[in-house]
């Protein structure tokens, strides 16, 4: 099974099931099965106005699975990063200098390590 299916599966859980799941468990808690039947006689989109109710206890377990391990209860959605090569970088000239300075640094650290390495050999 693609990894798209499951990041899916795991997005469609985080964000829809989780705080409707918990909306209905906390009104059946609070007011038992009559209270899941009234949103729907009452409510013209009663699935939104269980998420709504159940968003800030699916945001605290959210949280809680992200303490356990990195990532675990962040909904993620998956990002498209391109980078265009071909667009010239225009730089002031103390970013100029700032950058010629680095890469002289970075160059001398080379042959530094250059030099141990083949003293070594």
């Amino acid at each position: 099974m693609p990894k798209d299916i499951f990041t899916g599966f795991r997005l469609s859980v985080m964000q829809d099931l989780l705080p409707i799941s918990l909306a209905v468990v906390d009104r059946v808690r609070k007011e038992g099965f009559q209270g899941v039947v009234d949103i729907f006689n009452t409510s013209n989109q009663p699935f939104q106005d269980f998420r709504s109710e159940g968003e800030s206890s699916a945001q605290y377990i959210r949280d809680k699975l992200d303490q356990l391990g990195r990532s675990s209860g962040d909904p993620v959605e998956p990002v498209d990063v391109e980078i265009n090569n071909n667009e010239p970088v225009e730089l002031e000239p103390n970013d100029l200098q700032e950058l010629m300075f680095i890469l002289n640094n970075i160059d001398k650290r080379m042959n530094l390590l250059d030099q141990i390495i083949n003293d070594d050999l």
